[in-house]
């Protein structure tokens, strides 16, 4: 998982660049471009159109990845002793301070070795015109050192490896000796199924010895540096844009769960505005059925009805010389006015008539006096308006 991250971070593109350093400005430079895909690197561009350090600018893309190759003036390359770089490149060079140096190695059979070394302030101006143009020097091989990786490739090569202003000796697979040569070689190589020039052999070993390794070997510090604000840059890159990603994928989750919250709140919201409705209809028919309720109290109505009784009872002593005119059950108090309550007085009949018999009025009230149903006679009124003309009379009657 630790070995994909970092591949991801770093990318599967990588851009390896030969430079033969000279006196001059006038940079030799070779080209390639690869790309790693699951176990297999593929090589996309061999750089082919690179005459010129101007041409290769052109053809870096910003903040690409580079593996670069040194080689030419200023560069120590030759063959030593093994076991002479074990005491350090002092007992080879007495008058050297390793500080000072970059120092690389190549082993070869037979107990030798190349050792390539270059002054570090050299260095320095070399990374700076990498780093001025946007571009990340994230591996360094000097001379032919990058070439380890690959040397299982020429295992049908059995002579010489031909490069600029060098050759190394290769029998089955491996490196036997080094040598300096001024010649210039330009025939092909077969590498891995492809055909390469033999200028275009370094930066496509610093190209794979770069992926094939995924940074593991030991680096000068000022590459080291680099590569690690390249990482950075990547971390904040990928990782600023992951983070885009899951905090859109956040906010998106956070909107659908929003949404569907608001749609049940909207729901529950208009549950409560039907409760609030119904709530109030409740308290107006409350009110209403209380007014009723209050109505029937008062007027009585809400007792069985006995008006067919007291009617009966009224007149089955009611002599034939009176004649009943009206009869109230719970009458009003008073008129009924507007924004007034109607007051009723509860078990009170009154009756109304009219008669030319005052005896026989009296005679059939005091019959009723004795009915069961009738608690008292509490008013009783007689009027005679016109002689000879019947009298008008009325009797207010409490009910048991």
């Amino acid at each position: 998982m630790k070995k994909q991250i970092t591949e991801w971070l770093f990318g599967k593109q990588t851009f390896g660049v030969s430079i033969r350093l000279s006196a001059g400005e006038n940079w030799e430079v070779d080209f390639v471009e690869i790309q790693r895909n699951s176990k297999e690197i593929k090589l996309i561009d061999k750089g082919d159109a690179i005459r010129s350090t101007e041409d290769l600018w052109a053809r870096l893309p910003e903040h690409g990845k580079i593996s670069l190759n040194l080689s030419g003036t200023g560069i120590l390359i030759k063959e030593v002793n093994t076991e002479q770089l074990e005491d350090g490149i002092e007992t080879i060079l007495p008058n050297v301070k390793q500080k000072e140096f970059v120092v690389q190695n190549l082993s070869l059979k037979n107990g030798k070795s190349i050792l390539a070394m270059m002054r570090r302030d050299l260095l320095a101006s070399v990374l700076e015109e990498f780093t001025k143009r946007n571009l990340w020097v994230t591996d360094l091989c000097l001379g032919p050192v990058s070439l380890k990786i690959v040397e299982p490739l020429f295992a049908n090569h059995t002579t010489l490896i031909r490069l600029s202003g060098m050759e190394l000796g290769i029998e089955a697979g491996e490196f036997t000796c080094f040598q300096r040569s001024e010649e210039i070689y330009s025939g092909y190589y077969s590498v891995a199924g492809e055909d390469l020039l033999s200028r275009q052999l370094l930066p496509f070993a610093a190209a794979v010895s770069s992926v094939a390794t995924i940074h593991s070997k030991q680096q000068t510090d000022e590459v080291a540096n680099l590569s690690q604000e390249y990482f950075a840059r990547q971390v904040l890159k990928k990782g600023g844009f992951t983070a885009l990603i899951v905090l859109f994928l956040i906010v998106l989750l956070n909107f659908v769960a929003f949404d569907s919250l608001r749609k049940e709140q909207t729901k529950f919201s208009l549950q409560v505005e039907t409760g609030k409705n119904l709530l109030i209809k409740l308290d107006e028919l409350r009110s209403n059925f209380t007014q009723k309720e209050d109505f029937l109290k008062k007027s009585g109505l809400n007792k069985n009805s006995q008006l067919s009784f007291y009617a009966d009872r009224l007149a089955a002593d009611l002599p034939v010389e009176v004649r009943l005119t009206s009869m109230e059950i719970n009458p009003l108090m008073k008129k009924i006015r507007v924004g007034k309550e109607s007051r009723f007085a509860a078990n009170i009949i009154m009756v109304k008539g009219e008669t030319m018999h005052p005896l026989q009025l009296n005679r059939w009230i005091q019959s009723l006096k004795l009915e069961s149903w009738v608690a008292k006679l509490d008013k009783q009124e007689y009027f005679l308006k016109q002689k000879n003309k019947p009298a008008e009379f009325v009797i207010e009657i409490s009910v048991q």
